[in-house]
């Protein structure tokens, strides 16, 4: 799953933001497990993902829950990859900082099917297994902010300034996010 992040203080929308090419744009990407049972922490998004293919339209849903985003991360959060890449939908921007967390979170198999059988409103075909083939490094470097390999790739100041990061967009999108907007 792709959190997509920018500053609505600078930027009117994501299309702006990307379009400034100055890498205020961060994607934090979580892996899931798929596990027997399912996750009652995504039943929010489970259920906004029905309701979004059952209208079949572009268009935002207001989420009247509440959604902490915390419950969507892994529990271990002190690990994870950063770089700077490019978006993985066109027109692939290149100024977006990536914040892979090294260990998964977990659904189960019917939120997996969910997601497996979403719908693109534009083409009527299914959107499951929309990945971006693999690039080129092209001379960027991938840090992670744990012990690899024997030695630190990060420094472990800069690991607790994304951990806290992290921790101040949960604070502030569970304050003032009222709505996800999916498919634009």
């Amino acid at each position: 799953m792709h959190l997509v992040h920018y500053n609505l203080n600078e930027y009117s929308s994501l299309s702006e933001a990307l379009n400034a090419r100055n890498g205020n744009v961060t994607v934090l990407a979580i892996f899931f497990d798929i596990k027997n049972d399912n996750n009652p922490d995504f039943d929010i998004i489970s259920e906004k993902i029905k309701q979004l293919q059952t209208t079949h339209t572009n268009h935002s849903i207001d989420i009247e829950d509440r959604l902490k985003l915390q419950l969507l991360l892994p529990k271990n959060t002190a690990n994870f990859y950063r770089y700077h890449g490019s978006f993985t939908t066109p027109s692939c921007k290149t100024n977006v900082t990536w914040l892979i967390m090294n260990d998964p979170n977990e659904i189960g198999p019917d939120q997996y099917e969910q997601f497996l059988n979403v719908i693109d409103y534009k083409t009527g075909k299914k959107i499951g297994n929309n990945f971006r083939q693999l690039q080129q490094l092209n001379g960027r470097k991938i840090e992670c902010s744990f012990h690899n390999n024997g030695e630190y790739q990060m420094n472990h100041r800069v690991s607790m300034i994304i951990i806290l990061t992290l921790f101040i967009i949960d604070v502030m999108a569970f304050l003032t996010i009222s709505k996800i907007y999916m498919f634009k």
